[in-house]
């Protein structure tokens, strides 16, 4: 069992380390810090967010995510785009469709399999979101970053 005193000790050799490849990286990427300011963030959104981002797969509705919540949709609706800046369907979408691009990029599931997994209610929904979204459709998507792939390879 290691000492109160070895376990400090620990603790900053491994601080030291951080530090130490973050300035690297810094050196060699040219990257900056910037601190931001941390948002306060509604009870109520940050657990609608993280609610989101734990059952996208699911069916949600904005009376779903209300009734999760124990609070008034309109409320939550109005809340939700305040603190994160856009509506708490159009987050959904955007988390969903996120998934759907890596499930295009690493799989052979069909279009409609993709938007059955990802919480779509049916292809031609998913299809449109995903469009609107990213300005191209699913099999697009796929078929530009299987080229890339297939160009990476051959290099």
């Amino acid at each position: 069992m290691r000492s109160k005193k070895n376990q400090e000790a620990y603790e900053t050799v491994c601080q030291n380390i951080i530090e130490i490849i973050i300035i690297m990286l810094q050196r060699t990427k040219k990257i900056t810090i910037q601190k931001t300011e941390s948002k306060n963030i509604n009870k109520a959104v940050s657990f609608t967010h993280h609610y989101i981002n734990r059952n996208f797969r699911d069916p949600i509705t904005l009376d779903t995510l209300a009734e999760v919540g124990h609070i008034n949709k309109y409320y939550l609706a109005h809340a939700f785009k305040k603190d994160m800046g856009i509506p708490p369907i159009e987050y959904l979408n955007q988390v969903r469709i996120k998934e759907a691009k890596i499930l295009l990029e690493s799989t052979n599931y069909t279009i409609a399999e993709i938007a059955e997994i990802c919480g779509f209610s049916s292809q031609s929904f998913f299809s449109q979101a995903f469009k609107r979204e990213t300005g191209e459709t699913p099999s697009i998507h796929r078929k530009t970053h299987r080229k890339i792939l297939a160009t990476r390879r051959s290099k």
